[in-house]
């Protein structure tokens, strides 16, 4: 009985919200950010742009979210979010992070170096130390979750950055999710291999 109550309420959010984005078109909070800002919360937990002693650091995604084939390359679970990060595998061009289990006001990003690094044989996963000295610092493509996304789809996706930049080298790439007035937390460093 308690499957058939909530298929009975999932139908009916989904009938209700189909039916307001018929009649007033896409709401603007659930249209996709697309631009890789990110509103400043009051507990300076998001993203910033800068440089500081540990090298740059700016907001702005490579290219917007492309249809592509894109394998799980790391996973981690914080505060009830499931985050991934996913490489393209054909052509190993882009990265994109996704979540599931979010709630609306959440951040989440997927982050690369400014400088690629040399590939070798299997993947590396730099410190974020290296990340910022020899990889130059940290380039950060942030979307903010919608309530649509939040409460109608219960995950969402980032534009895209670059992975590889040419056949030897890749920039190191990781997901974050910053769950609204709580610690952010990322995935570890990866660099993609030959």
């Amino acid at each position: 009985m308690l499957k058939m109550r909530t298929a009975a309420i999932s139908v009916t959010s989904l009938l209700l919200a189909t039916g307001g984005l018929i009649a007033g078109g896409m709401p603007a909070a659930a249209q996709p950010a697309g631009n890789g800002t990110a509103a400043s919360a009051a507990d300076g937990s998001r993203p910033v742009t800068g440089t500081g002693t540990r090298g740059e650091f700016e907001l702005g995604c490579d290219a917007p979210l492309l249809f592509g084939y894109y394998g799980v390359t790391e996973t981690f679970k914080h505060k009830g979010r499931k985050t991934r990060l996913e490489t393209e595998k054909s052509p190993d061009w882009h990265a994109i992070t996704t979540v599931k289990d979010v709630a609306y006001g959440d951040a989440i990003s997927v982050q690369r170096s400014l400088k690629p690094f040399k590939m070798g044989d299997k993947p590396k996963h730099p410190s974020t130390v290296e990340v910022t000295g020899e990889g130059g610092g940290i380039k950060s493509c942030v979307h903010e979750v919608s309530w649509w996304e939040a409460g109608v789809k219960d995950k969402a996706k980032t534009d895209t950055v670059w992975l590889q930049s040419s056949s030897t080298r890749s920039y190191a790439v990781r997901a974050c999710v910053h769950p609204y007035a709580e610690q952010t937390e990322c995935s570890r460093w990866f660099v993609d291999h030959k």
